[in-house]
């Protein structure tokens, strides 16, 4: 049985590894083809013809500038930030394309959901010309879509319960002033030293792990603890999926500004942090395309996210382990989680204890 189960997560592993080179051999150069108001058209069937005005729906006009702006600038990146960065805008793209899809479903949860993240999103149309450009810009708006990601949480407070909503929100706050922290820091050094002051960027992939893990726990807790829980609740969880998914996008994508920002100065990123984003970069394809995955009417397949998600995780804890050590999760109990998802309705099944140590376990700085 132990063996079976280091075949999974290192099969896992595998797969993994195996989706980013297939996915890094697609043409590039067809993204520039990519239209956020023609995918809001196309799958929204209240949308009006094509001469219509966009102000239809407020957020199109910052999320189209959103992606065309990074898409553009990453497109003058050189070497592995190219490389990054077109991971970043490949999942960018296929993750907007999704949310707008989710704007027209049958769940007022994840319609209300993608709507208020692409609303957030749209602050972010300045995000253009070059690496450096792109962190200033998104330095100014990040704590603001943090603000936005945490009154969403909030409002799924009903479904998740007060514990979960307290913790999830105080484990992306902690990510947004990391990673604040970190390109505060970043540009500073550019400004100063011509950019050759070390800023660690571990501690911001350290906090991302984190709150996978929390989010993994709680996917994990309704797959094998909550038989009873609701749609309404499955759906919520799936919105933190969702939530997480553009963090883990935008780390990526601030990664392969600075690393075109570094590269330009010929300045050396550590092994460390180079194999570790390429850990996240394989795990960020993975779950934006289980996301992309999920198609309406909602209902079982969202399970199949739910299972994705968690055995992710479980491939890049592994993968993650001799670098960071154990990285720790929400601090509860699975019983309860359990007892939050179902809204207080006790539970006897239990999940298996190692499984669960995967994804929970001590921060090791």
């Amino acid at each position: 049985m132990e063996l079976l189960k280091l075949v999974l997560v290192f099969g896992l592993i595998g797969l993994l590894c195996k989706a980013i080179d297939a996915d890094q051999n697609v043409e590039t150069e067809k993204q520039v083809s990519f239209s956020v108001i023609a995918v809001w058209r196309s799958y929204n069937k209240n949308a009006c013809p094509c001469t219509c005005p966009v102000e239809d729906a407020p957020w199109l006009k910052g999320i189209e500038g959103h992606y065309n702006g990074c898409h553009d600038a990453v497109d003058k990146f050189c070497g592995k930030a190219k490389e990054a960065g077109d991971v970043a805008v490949r999942s960018l793209k296929e993750y907007f394309a999704k949310l707008i899809y989710f704007t027209d479903s049958n769940s007022t949860i994840i319609t209300t959901g993608s709507t208020e993240i692409l609303n957030s999103l749209s602050k972010c149309i300045n995000l253009n010309s070059n690496g450096l450009n792109i962190i200033v810009e998104f330095n100014k708006v990040f704590l603001s879509i943090i603000d936005d990601f945490v009154r969403v949480i909030k409002s799924l407070e009903v479904y998740i319960g007060d514990d979960l909503t307290c913790s999830l929100t105080d484990s992306i706050r902690d990510l947004g002033r990391e990673f604040s922290k970190y390109m505060n820091e970043f540009l500073k050094s550019c400004r100063l030293f011509g950019c050759r002051k070390k800023i660690d960027y571990e501690c911001v992939l350290k906090q991302l792990q984190k709150l996978m893990n929390n989010v993994a726990l709680i996917n994990e807790t309704l797959l094998n603890q909550c038989e009873e829980a609701t749609q309404q609740v499955r759906e919520a969880v799936m919105v933190l999926d969702m939530l997480y998914c553009y963090v883990a996008i935008s780390v990526q994508g601030i990664y392969s500004c600075s690393l075109d920002a570094l590269n330009s100065r010929d300045i050396v990123v550590s092994k460390t942090v180079k194999s570790s984003s390429i850990s996240f970069e394989y795990a960020l394809v993975e779950v934006t395309q289980a996301i992309c995955d999920i198609t309406l009417p909602l209902g079982d397949n969202i399970a199949e996210l739910l299972t994705a998600f968690v055995n992710i995780t479980m491939a890049l804890n592994s993968t993650l382990k001799s670098i960071f050590g154990l990285v720790g999760g929400l601090g509860l109990t699975v019983g309860q989680i359990a007892k939050n998802l179902l809204g207080g309705v006790a539970t006897t099944s239990t999940v298996t204890q190692e499984r669960t140590n995967i994804l929970k376990g001590v921060v090791r700085n």
